[in-house]
């Protein structure tokens, strides 16, 4: 009997090991299974930031055969060009792999970094003879994009005039990251010329509206990138933009002769679809408390009123009358009023030569009346009126043949009688979010102008060479 159990134990033992081998030897050896394959773009590629691209493949299981499954990757096509917007992958040696125990497997596809702006362009990749031969591929093909839209989004444009009559007018750009100047970024990227004489940049809701005065039109653009986008005609000698709303901009004109008109542009078609007569040469236009306030110049003659529009009728609702000729410019002051930079009448052709004085302005939004009025100087024609960053001082000066940029306090009563930066200056704007002056001197109208930058206490920072006629910035104005 005791035999007969030990030799029942012996048995069960047998078949206990039996089992485990049969077990270790299962896991041992690979489990071959069917698999479907597919390629995705799990990330998409940023030439601004170089952003590779990292294309996928999936199996529909894990990888259990016992080694990698391997696969034939190549780049093939595309809108983007292999070895200026990334490194193709071709070739027998461009494998994309999946590991033994793995689902997934990556390749990464290098983004290089050019300087033409560009649209998004796309990368075509695909996969193809795989390693183990029960693999069906499901999806061979897939198309990654390369974004390049945000090139010119952390600086300022200069609206470089260029020589009138010879169609050389440009657009330069400085980063503030590489503290570096690009000239002529519309002709490197669109390859054209804008025209003849640039007269002012503006940015509205990511386009900048370039005004052309001599061309008579307005070129838009992609404001990150300089794509054009379009072109208004319609519009004649003009001058300064002003964006109301996401569908419609304000354009001043010149005009010829007598006519003198504020065009407002559908920015959906880019076309002018009514007029507004206002005073005078108007120049440059205020979008405040939902009014346009509209600066006559004279243009040619003389003028001293501003005209008050409202955009939702598209209807001059008053017109200001100034004790000063010419107004100019405008900024809002920490108080939310307006004040008016009157640059004073010149008459050449008198004799003797006759001059009306520069003037501030201190206008009332709420009532659109003259609050004070504050005497420049006689013999001393700015153009160009800015606020500080806290908007609690004034910044004058600039102009064809104008010496120094001034700087007080709003709450003075009289003009400062020595200049915060004593050099002459075609034009100057402020930033509004760091407070440092942006001047533009242009020595003449045939060779390049230089970007001074200065801290608001005048304090040098740095000087850059612009194109022909520099004239101002696209910083918007607070």
């Amino acid at each position: 009997m005791r035999k007969l159990i030990l030799k029942q134990w012996f048995v069960l033992f047998l078949s206990i090991a039996v089992f485990v081998s049969a077990c270790n030897k299962d896991d041992d050896e690979p489990k071959l299974t069917d698999f479907n394959a597919d390629l995705s773009v799990t990330t998409q590629g940023n030439e601004s930031d170089l952003v590779s691209i990292i294309y996928t493949v999936t199996l529909s299981g894990k990888n259990e055969t016992g080694d990698a499954i391997i696969f034939d990757f190549n780049t093939n096509g595309g809108t983007a060009t292999a070895g200026e917007d990334y490194t193709a992958i071709t070739g027998a040696s461009a494998n994309l792999t999946i590991a033994n125990g793995a689902s997934t497997g990556t390749i990464t596809v290098e983004v290089l970094q050019d300087v033409i702006a560009e649209e998004i362009e796309t990368v075509n990749a695909e996969i193809a003879n795989a390693s183990y031969e029960n693999v069906t591929i499901i999806t061979a093909q897939a198309t990654a994009n390369i974004e390049d839209d945000d090139i010119y989004a952390n600086g300022v444009f200069i609206s470089n005039e260029g020589t009138f009559g010879s169609g050389n007018g440009s657009v330069s750009y400085y980063s503030f990251d590489d503290d570096a100047v690009t000239n002529d970024i519309f002709k490197t990227v669109n390859g054209r010329s804008l025209g003849d004489v640039v007269q002012s940049v503006t940015v509205h809701n990511g386009m900048a509206y370039m005004v052309m005065n001599g061309s008579n039109k307005v070129e838009v653009a992609s404001a990150n990138n300089m794509i054009e986008k379009g072109v208004i005609t319609g519009v004649t000698s003009p001058r300064y933009f002003v964006g109301v709303s996401d569908t419609k901009g304000y354009v001043s004109e010149w005009g010829s002769g007598s006519e003198t008109n504020v065009q407002v542009i559908d920015l959906t078609t880019l076309t002018v679809i009514k007029s507004i007569t206002v005073g005078m040469g108007p120049e440059r236009m205020l979008f405040h408390n939902d009014m346009v306030y509209v600066a006559n110049s004279g243009g040619w003659g003389n003028d001293n009123t501003i005209s008050v529009i409202n955009p939702s009728t598209d209807a001059v609702i008053k017109t200001i009358t100034l004790e000063g000729d010419s107004p100019r410019d405008f900024i809002v002051d920490v108080n939310d009023d307006i004040w008016v930079l009157c640059a004073g009448h010149i008459d050449y052709y008198s004799t003797p030569m006759v001059e009306t004085p520069s003037k501030l302005v201190r206008i009332n939004p709420t009532t659109n009346e003259v609050a004070q009025t504050i005497t420049i100087g006689e013999s001393y024609h700015p153009t160009c009126l800015e606020t500080s960053k806290n908007r609690n001082n004034l910044f004058y000066g600039a102009g064809y043949g104008v010496q120094g940029i001034y700087k007080m306090s709003i709450s003075d009563s009289s003009v400062p009688t020595t200049p915060l930066i004593d050099k002459t200056f075609y034009g100057f704007n402020v930033n509004p979010e760091t407070g440092n002056i942006y001047a533009l001197e242009a020595p003449s109208f045939t060779a390049n102008g230089t970007l001074w930058r200065y801290e608001a206490n005048g304090a040098e920072l740095g000087s850059y060479e612009v194109g022909i006629g520099p004239n101002g910035t696209g910083l918007k104005k607070k």
